[in-house]
């Protein structure tokens, strides 16, 4: 009976997988994507979006580079929380940019006008939440093809980037023993909003 909103869903993998019954998932995202024709697919900038269902579940995962970039983080906040039925559960996820990937946001952002994904924790700290860090490992035989992984990260187009690609690939050599690096992440569940 689980009706699941999923926020930047590109083709809503994670919904699709927890959620059997292709009717009751609804996908949010800004680009169109071919899905399954039983998925109500939603075209838009969630932040502006007003939908006439309330959900159980509301997935944003590294959706909100995308927020905090046009500075529309609170108002995606306050537009899941409208859209959340009285004992439904929110699931965030998104990455902690520290360290190794803070100092490669700080050399892009000089480089590129970029996006990356990142969420203001002060959002919901009057929350009750359940937290889970882990890391996903970025991995690349070469320097120069761990600089394309970089591209999709910072949402980046291909023009954009190759006129600069060399300094990032440098930046990587610089920073890095071996073409492979770690991006700790947090899974944060919040419940009993209502």
């Amino acid at each position: 009976k689980t009706k699941i909103l999923y926020i930047g869903a590109n083709e809503g993998n994670i919904s699709k997988n927890l959620q059997k019954n292709k009717s009751k998932v609804t996908l949010v995202d800004v680009e169109e994507f071919e899905s399954d024709p039983r998925v109500n697919f939603v075209k838009g900038e969630w932040e502006n979006l007003r939908l006439n269902e309330k959900f159980d579940l509301i997935i944003a995962s590294h959706v909100w580079g995308h927020f905090s970039y046009n500075k529309k983080s609170k108002e995606a906040l306050k537009n899941i929380l409208h859209h959340l039925d009285k004992n439904g559960k929110i699931i965030l996820c998104y990455n902690i940019n520290e360290n190794f990937i803070k100092d490669l946001i700080d050399k892009t952002r000089k480089i590129f006008d970029t996006q990356y994904d990142s969420f203001d924790e002060n959002l919901i700290k009057k929350f009750k939440r359940k937290e889970i860090e882990f890391s996903v490992k970025l991995k690349e035989s070469t320097f120069e093809k761990l600089a394309d992984l970089i591209q999709v990260l910072t949402i980046i187009s291909d023009e954009e980037f190759n006129k600069n690609k060399k300094l990032i690939t440098d930046f990587l050599k610089e920073k890095l023993d071996k073409p492979e690096f770690e991006i700790k992440q947090k899974l944060v569940i919040l419940e009993n909003l209502k």
